[in-house]
Formats: structure tokens, sequence, C-alpha cells
């Protein structure tokens, strides 16, 4: 094998009749005189031992020359230094003649360099190659001869500094790593590239010692033309150019050292790892690793790029970041190439104080983890700000269990490096949703400032996401959490703005922009305060694109004012599948949530199939631009109670139904402007004057200017519900101009229908729910103690199966009687409940095998319904289909919808 002889090198040192010669000449002597050493006799046999001791002051070197007429052959040279930084120079003078022969008769020769530089300027031969080792630096830097000596040279520690290629002897001659060992490429001028050619092998054949390679300038450029090859790692010291271009066999990790080698201040350093060859880093896992570390250093700009080389990488990122790193900024720039990245978390941090850490991903970027944490340090000092930043290129794909930007007290950054990228979010599995995306995680710090921020304006987003949190935790005065979007698509389970819970008055800004795209929300838009005595002020803005929403909830928890906001400036608002607003806090209300319409350009309210989009009077509709339209399209429904006072716009009716309803004596809708497509209505709608109980509609309806007629519609005393025709219209004329609408009974919605020939009103008389709610509670509305689900009296049963059992809702002990038992003949089981005749009610019954069903959907089975004119008033007993004697375990469910 080609590494042999390598092996012995390092393990065979010469001992054949050695003789030691210590140096007790000056400090500018010559080898070849004789009573410069010890022994009287000059060093020059196989085997013979040369020590030289430099123990001047340091800025002494000893330099000792070489004569041509007095060939010298050496076994070994022992150098060491009191001062590290001084030097013996062997041959600083010499001659193409002058040489030094390097021979043992066993083993290989030696330069052992315990401490300080032992600069080797004469040409060196011999067939054996020689052993580095000692902690010292052995240098070639300045020697000005193309060496020519031959044989394999061995790395046993310390440092090797050389100018060329030849430097290490003929081009065969291959480099063993036996110790950790650092080899440095220092040319002159200092930005000439050194390769070291495609014949020399660098093989760490033990697991256990580090080759370091890399430059003594940040101008220089070193290049490892030929094969890598064995078990040990490799470290790039991270100063100037490192090209791996040979082909590789190794094993080993290849780490790139992104920290100073030691503490340094007000230093600027760029370096790149070019990564050529295919095999360049080995295949495997955790091939290349990034080491920042923690050294203490301000004022440092440490920039580091790896060029993957147009390949697919294994890239090993746990933590980019340091500690003790003041007023510094550290950038990693990963081009040309794919990442595969590992299932461990990545966390980004800057340490220190007022200091940065960024991470630049090329395109086609793939990062597999579990977490990815952008911005995870607080500063060491008070008053201060800590920052880290993620930068896309096109076609990046993140596949992750959760993404934070921005935690504890340091502030974080996700964003694109061009316009026109693209990035996918995803579990770690590549294809279900992403768990959780938190932007702004806080902590409470004094500090100066922190900011979190994802901002994918200028990329195409396609993102699958379960929970989407913007501002979390206590956070720090001030600080912001913000979330901008543009083209693509987001689809979330749950989006909610504020959570912060601190007791401090603190003011802060979380906000959503989105300019384009189409976000759909399956769960709820949630406002939160969570803040004791501030203001939070939480926004949704959208500019362009589709916000499809399935609930809006604003969220009061503590004292704090909450002032939640969807501002829309253009695109539309659609229901997912179905819209509504829900309000909860405690007694101290929460400031109404208001939709505010700026602007010009139309709004498109969206409401698709047999939904219906709910604005109740908890949302208060405003505008900031004149004449704003909202046009409403979709065959849907559009209930709205919201607030408009502070509306001056238009609404359009393309398609579909606008529901305004009354809960009380006053109407919620308070002024508005109409319009519908085939021409222009407008009318206000204000409580009625006398009596207390009606609403009063008034208004213009024009298409043409043909002659117009004036109806008023007289529906008080209505006792069932009723359609009442306000417009007839044909293709080029009216019939109708003017109208109004009075003695509509208060909790009575009126439903204004847009037909192909008609326009008309639906009066829908109180439902007997509707009733049973105002009999028991101060409101008819669905909300709080009188929804639906809610359970007033603790019992249990939620207002709906109350109503629906006869039961009181407000008397735990009036639950109706709901019985299951066994009927021993038929062998099934029974459930026996009360029903009132209320035909908008169903009544269903369905049987399981386990107590987790499947209740509903595919594999659930009914044995039991009712709805309609079926509901009739007396108990209704239900009997199972399935005998228990089949089915041990067997239960029944009762469910109640209207």
């Amino acid at each position: 094998m080609r590494f042999s002889a390598l092996v012995s090198a390092l393990t065979l040192v010469a001992t054949a009749s050695a003789e030691t010669h210590s140096w007790q000449g000056p400090t500018l002597g010559n080898w070849s005189e004789a009573g410069n050493w010890s022994t009287g006799q000059i060093p020059n046999a196989a085997d013979d031992i040369a020590v030289i001791a430099n123990t001047d002051a340091p800025g002494t070197d000893i330099q000792i020359a070489f004569s041509a007429a007095t060939p010298v052959t050496i076994g070994r040279i022992n150098v060491s230094s009191t001062a590290p930084a001084n030097s013996v120079v062997l041959g600083a003078t010499a001659t193409a003649t002058d040489f030094l022969t390097l021979a043992t008769t066993s083993g290989q020769p030696q330069f052992d360099v315990a401490s300080g530089t032992l600069r080797i300027d004469a040409p060196l031969l011999g067939t054996q190659g020689f052993l580095k080792t000692g902690a010292g630096t052995l240098s070639f830097r300045e020697n000005p001869h193309a060496q020519t000596f031959t044989g394999p040279i061995g790395l046993g520690g310390g440092t090797l500094v050389i100018g060329a290629d030849h430097d290490l002897g003929v081009a065969a001659n291959d480099l063993l790593v036996g110790s950790t060992t650092t080899l440095l490429a220092d040319p002159t001028p200092a930005a000439t590239p050194l390769v070291l050619g495609p014949g020399r092998a660098i093989d760490t054949s033990s697991a256990t010692p580090t080759l370091t390679l890399g430059n003594a300038s940040d101008a220089g450029t070193l290049e490892i033309a030929g094969p890598l090859t064995g078990l040990g790692p490799l470290r790039f010291n991270g100063v100037g150019t490192l090209i791996l271009s040979g082909a590789n066999t190794r094993s080993g990790r290849l780490t790139y050292q992104l920290r100073p080698a030691t503490p340094l201040t007000s230093v600027t350093r760029t370096s790149e790892l070019r990564l050529v060859g295919a095999d360049a880093v080995p295949a495997a896992g955790h091939a290349l690793a990034f080491d920042l570390g923690s050294s203490t250093a301000q004022d440092t700009a440490i920039h580091a790029r790896v060029d993957l080389g147009g390949h697919s990488r294994s890239l090993r990122l746990s933590t980019l970041g340091r500690s003790n790193i003041h007023a510094s900024s550290s950038v990693l720039e990963i081009t040309n190439g794919e990442v595969v990245s590992d299932a461990d978390s990545l966390s980004l941090n800057a340490g220190g104080a007022n200091s940065t850490v960024e991470l630049r991903l090329p395109a086609s970027t793939k990062l597999t983890r579990h977490r990815l944490t952008i911005g995870s340090a607080a500063p060491s000092q008070a008053n201060a700000t800590n920052s880290a930043r993620v930068r896309i290129g096109t076609n990046a794909q993140f596949n992750l269990y959760s993404l934070t930007v921005g935690e504890a007290a340091s502030s974080g950054r996700l964003d694109a490096l061009t316009p026109g990228s693209t990035l996918r979010l995803r579990d770690g599995n590549g294809t279900t949703a992403m768990s959780s995306l938190t932007i702004g995680n806080f902590s409470l710090s004094p500090v100066a400032r922190v900011d979190a921020v994802v901002d994918l304006s200028d990329v195409t987003l396609d993102a699958q996401i379960s929970e989407i949190t913007i501002g979390n935790g206590a956070p720090p005065h001030p600080a912001t959490a913000r979330l901008r979007f543009g083209a693509g698509t987001l689809q979330a389970g749950n989006i909610t703005l504020g959570g912060a819970y601190s007791e401090a008055p603190l003011n802060i800004d979380y906000q959503i922009e989105q300019t384009g795209g189409e976000a759909s929300v399956s769960g709820a838009l949630i406002f939160r305060d969570g803040n004791a005595t501030g203001t939070v002020s939480s926004r949704y803005i959208l500019r362009d694109g589709t916000l499809a929403l399935n609930g809006l909830q604003a969220i009061g928890n503590f004292t704090g004012t909450l002032r939640p906001r969807l501002e829309w400036s253009g695109g539309t608002l659609r229901n997912y599948p179905q819209l509504n607003a829900n309000f909860s806090g405690p007694a101290n209300p929460t400031t109404p949530f208001e939709i505010v319409l700026g602007g010009t350009s139309p709004k498109s309210l969206l409401v698709d199939g047999n939904h219906t989009m709910v604005l109740p009077s908890s949302v208060r509709l405003i505008n900031t631009a004149p004449d704003v339209v909202l046009a409403k399209t979709g065959s849907g429904t559009l209930q709205l109670g919201a607030q408009t006072e502070g509306f001056n716009g238009t609404l359009q009716l393309a398609a579909g139904r606008l529901s305004l309803s009354s809960a009380s004596a006053t109407a919620t809708l308070h002024a508005g402007s109409f319009v519908w497509d085939a021409g222009t209505l407008g009318f206000t709608l204000n409580p009625a004057p006398t009596p207390s109980n009606r609403l009063q509609l008034t208004g213009a309806l024009t298409k043409t200017a043909a002659p117009s007629s004036t109806r008023v519609l007289v529906l008080s005393g209505s006792t069932a519900s009723a359609t009442h025709t306000l417009a007839t219209y044909a293709s080029t004329d009216l019939t109708l101009d003017d109208f109004t609408v009075v003695g509509v009974p208060a909790n009575t919605a009126a439903e204004f229908v847009v037909g192909p020939s008609a326009l008309t009103v639906t009066l829908h008389l109180p439902a007997g729910f509707t009733k049973w709610r105002g009999i028991y509670f101060t409101s008819a509305s669905n909300l709080g103690p009188a929804h639906d689900l809610a359970d007033p009296d603790a019992d249990g049963l939620p207002n709906l199966l109350e109503y629906a059992l006869g039961s009181e809702p407000l008397a735990a002990t009036s639950a109706a009687p709901v019985v299951i038992a066994k009927d021993t003949v038929a062998d099934r089981l029974t459930l026996t409940f009360p029903r009132i005749a209320d035909p908008a009610l169903t009544y269903t019954v369905r049987a399981a095998n386990d107590p987790s069903g499947p209740w509903s959907g595919e594999g659930s089975e009914t044995i039991f319904t009712s709805t309609g004119p079926d509901n009739t008033v007396g108990p209704v007993t239900a009997t199972d289909t399935a005998a228990l004697s089949a089915h041990p375990r067997r239960f029944l469910r009762l469910t109640v919808s209207r």
C-alpha cells in the first residue's frame, strides 16, 4: 500500500550510532566551524543529531550558514526557543549547491521544533523525506530553492509553513498526518495561489488527529488538488481561500473555523471554502461543519463563504454564534449547490452585545431540522441589542417541526437574498404541515430593542403551518413582531397575533402584512392582549391577494387595551368555509374589532356556496378614504350587523344575499351606501322613530333616467316570515326609484336578495330558540353566556341541548333525564330523551363500539334521526341496531344541531 512507508516513518525514530551536537556558537555563525558545537566536531553524518536552543531575548534569531565546500548530512535537528517568536534560520544565504542532506540508517530524518520557529532556507537532499514533530513551527516560506528530496513527509505536530508546492520536495511526496498539525500556505506575494499538485496525497490514517489547512494571509489561496484519504478530520483555519479540487475518500469531518484563532480587536476578515470535486467532502451526514467558537473579541467582522461546487452537500449546523463578541458581525454565505442538512436543531445567536450573525443560503437549499431558531442569545450587556438573520435563495425548502424567529431577548430575521426567491415550508418529513411558526418568542430583558421579522414579500411562498404566533412571551421594550408575505400560498390552522403575558405597561406592535397570494386559515385569526396595563396594537394588513378565514377572535385576558385591526386596502376577504366573529374577555371591554378600509381600490367580500359570512356588532367597519367600494361576490350570504358609523363608502351586491339583523330595538347597522351590479341602491338604516321596535330603511335605486315612482312598504304586524318585492327590473329600466321599509320587529332579520329580475326583502321572525334565549338571557344573540355551546349552569349540557331537551339553562338541578338502558328481550341498548316540537332542530343518535367513536363521517352508525315535522313533543326512545351479545362494549350518543 502506498502509505505503509509513511506509517513506519512516524513510528520509527533514528537511533543507530547517533551523536548529539549542541550549538554553542554566536547568533550569526557557520555550521561547518567545529568550535560552534559542544562536541568540537561538525554534525555531518547520517543519524547525527543537532540541538539548537535559542535562549536569547525576544526578537533575536540564530542564523547558521552552510558552506559549499563542506556538504552537510544530518539525521535529526532539535530546535527550541525561549521566546516563542524567535527563530533559528538554517542556510539564510545558501546557494543552490549548499545542500543539507537528510539521512538516517533506520526510521526517518526528523525536524523536532519544541517551540519557536525553525526556518530552512537551504536546498534539501535525501530519499527518506522527513518527519515534523514538536509544537513549534517549521517554515520553508523564504526558501528560494526548488526542493528535490524524495520520500514521504510525516506531520507529527505543530505547524508546517510553505511558500510553494516544491517546498515539499518532488510532486510525488505524500503527507501523512500522525498528530494534530497545521499546514499553512504563506507565499510571496501573499495573493499568489499555492496549489498542492494532483500527485501529492494527504492521508489522515487515524481518526484522532486533526490536520488544519489554510493560509497565513487573508489574501492567500491554498488549493489541494491531490487525493484526500484516511479517517481523520480536517479543519480550514478560515483565513483566505481553501480549494478542495482533488479526489476524496476520507470519512472524517471537514470543519470550517469561522472564529479568530486568538482574541482579536478591530479585524475585518473574509474567507472562502471551495468544494470543487463531487467528492470533496464525504457523502455521509455531517460532512461539513462550522465552528464560530467562543472567543473574546470586539469590532470584528467575519464573512465566510462556502462554494458547494454545484453539488449537494451534507452540512452539520447546530449552533451558529459566538459568545463574548461585542460590536461584531459574522456572516456565513453558502453558494452554488444544494444544502442537505441533518435532523438536529439549529440555533443562530450573536452572543456578546451589539453583535449580529447571518446565514445566507443558496438556491435549491433543503434544510431538514427538528427546530430552527433564528436569534436565541440575549445581549450580555444591558440596553444593548443582538440579532440573527437567515437569508434564502431561489427554490428553498425548509422541512422543520418548528421555526422560531426572535427568541428570548434577541432580534431575528428571515428574508430573501434576491427578489423572486421561493420558499417551501413543511414538517420534517417534507409532506405534512409544519407544527409551528413563532415570530417573537420574547422574554423580559433590559435590552435596547428587539425586532422579530419574517419578510417574504419578495418570495413565492408555499407554506403549510399548523400554528402561527406573532408575538409571544414577555417582550422587552420596545418590541415588534412582523410577518410579511406576497405571492404564493399560506395555509394555516390558526394565526394568533399577541400572546405576551407581561405585567409591565408596555406598548408593543404585532402585525401581518399580506401583499398578494392566497392565505387560508382553517381555524381562526386570533387577536390577544395578554398584557396587564399596556396597549397591544395587533394588525392584519391586507393590501392585495386573498385572505380566507373560518373565524375571527379577539381575546382580552387582562385589563390592558386590545386594539385588533384588519387593515384592508385591497384584495379579497372570503369565507373558509364559514367566517364568524367571536369575541371574549374580562369584564373590562376590549376595543371593538376594526375592519379599516383604506385606499380607493375596490375590496371584494367573497362568500361562496351555501355559506355565511357573519360580521356582528362587535366588528367596527370604518374607512380612511372617501368613496371606498366594498364588493360582495359569491352566492353565499353576508350577515352584517357591524357598526358602520365610520363607513361612508359603497357596498356592491353582485350576487347572493345581504342579511341585516337587529338584536334589539336599535339597529346595529347605522349608516351605509350599497350598490348592486344592475344599478345603484343607496340607503341609510337608522333606529326607527316610533314605535321603538321598528327599523326604517330609506334609499334610492337608479339605473336609467326613466321616470321613477315611489313605494312605501309597511311591514309591521307581520306574524310570520314574509318576502316583499322592493323593485323589479328588466335589462333596460326599473319600476322603482325610492322606497321606505318600516315596522320590522325587534330580533328580526331582514334579508335582501338580488335576484335575476327583482330586489326582494325577506323578514325572518324570531325562531323558537331565539325567543328562548330572550327569556333566559339579556341578549338573544349567539354570544357570551347565550352562545349555543355555552354552559352557564355548568351541568354538562350546553344551551342548545338545554333548549332541545326542555330543561333550564341557569339551573343545574333541572337537567332533563337522558336514560340509557338495556332491552333484555331484544338484547339491545336504548336511549330515551325528551323532545320538543321545533322543526329547525335535528336530533341524531349514533352508536359505536368505543367511546372514541367514530361518531361522524365514514364508519359512524346512525340509529335514529328526526327533524322538521317529525319533531313532536314527548319522550323518544332510540333502540340500537346491534345485539349486545355480539358487541359486549357498546356506546350511544345523542347530538342536536340546528
